[in-house]
């Protein structure tokens, strides 16, 4: 199930229902040096996040020490137990596994979970392994494959597409779109509008205010729009919003 609502709507959802709400990320442990955990790295402690590197390949861990300003590089095993607890992994907001090795970021995000990591964060390249990493317990998992394939749809469809994101093996796909003017969805109550049934919108943002439309919803040229669609009807969809362009 995907919720969309601003945060203290999805505080209230987790409140009264079974669903967990992760708080802000304060302390993240990277397990894994290459590409992807040396640019994450740095990127995280701009946003003022404690961070903290695993590795075994000590090149990997001066590389990623060098792009550091506070943040702690370890040269060590990231299945090793030991070495886990002693580094406080129980107090990390979020683990993420990043290595090549799907099979080993699913031992260690799971072994990181067990040890006390509140959320773990798993970086996949196959998409058949989405399913399986969610069920047996990894909170979120990111296919490699999908997130390019999303930056990619969203440079070819440029225009008023702002991005894409693949969803649930992209069968389906959220849509961030700037609504143009002569838009059919523009100037009229969205239960009006014939919009595609087999779209569904969202949210919308206008003049910096994030909202939730209902049937007497009017966009605007102009508004951010957020949508969620069928994979295969994507296309009709899209010329719909943007006034068949």
């Amino acid at each position: 199930m995907y919720f969309l609502g601003n945060p203290d709507s999805l505080k209230e959802i987790s409140a009264h229902g079974n669903a967990k709400y992760q708080r802000r990320t304060k302390k993240a442990l990277i397990i894994g040096a290459g590409r992807t955990g040396q640019t994450l790295a740095p990127m995280l402690e701009k946003q003022g996040i404690s961070v903290k590197v695993i590795d075994n390949n000590e090149e990997h861990c001066r590389q990623t020490a060098e792009k550091l300003k506070k943040g702690l590089v370890l040269c060590g095993d990231g299945t090793d137990i030991d070495l886990l607890t002693q580094e406080g992994v129980s107090e990390a907001d979020t683990a993420i596994c990043t290595t090549k090795d799907e099979r080993l970021n699913l031992m260690m995000a799971l072994l990181a979970k067990h040890l006390g990591a509140r959320q773990t964060v798993v970086r996949v390249t196959r998409t058949e392994y989405i399913s399986l990493m969610q069920q047996v317990g990894i909170d979120i998992v990111l296919s490699t494959r999908l997130l390019a394939a999303g930056e990619v749809l969203a440079f070819v469809r440029r225009g008023s597409v702002v991005s894409v994101s693949l969803l649930e093996g992209a069968k389906v796909q959220a849509l961030e779109i700037i609504l143009p003017k002569g838009s059919r969805a523009a100037g009229k109550p969205l239960m009006k509008a014939g919009i595609p049934k087999s779209c569904l919108v969202g949210a919308y943002v206008r003049n910096g205010e994030a909202r939730i439309p209902d049937g007497h919803s009017v966009l605007e040229a102009g508004d951010t729009v957020i949508l969620i669609a069928e994979a295969d009807k994507v296309q009709g969809i899209i010329s719909y919003f943007k006034g068949g362009d």
